[in-house]
């Protein structure tokens, strides 16, 4: 997932972006016709020390329900709902305490 985030970051953030530049896929831009485009924010999940939560936002109870769903989905990784159930908790309380507030919440890390 760094990997992907890092090619995201790369490929649509910031001056001399693959976005913001002709350049890099001049085919690309000739067969498509896409216009030039800059993302004027861009945000990450964040969850560890070393990737600084800048923003974050409190996970309603359905917003839970739908992340154990989206694991489950994952059924190599998560073979029941408690187990699921219990890592979306643990990751949302690990983030609240980090920012200092209570329930559950996700983190992010924004780029301006």
């Amino acid at each position: 997932h760094k990997s992907a985030g890092r090619h995201v970051l790369d490929a649509a953030y910031g001056s001399g972006s693959a976005a913001d530049n002709n350049d890099v896929f001049e085919e690309l831009e000739e067969a498509g016709q896409l216009p030039q485009w800059h993302a004027e924010e861009l945000y990450f999940f964040a969850l560890t020390r070393t990737q600084p939560i800048t923003h974050y936002v409190t996970l309603s109870e359905r917003a839970r329900e739908l992340k154990v769903e989206a694991l489950l989905a994952h059924h190599y990784q998560y073979t029941s709902r408690p187990e699921a159930s219990e890592s979306v908790s643990w990751v949302g309380t690990t983030i609240a305490r980090e920012v200092g507030v209570d329930g559950l919440v996700e983190g992010f890390q924004g780029f301006f």
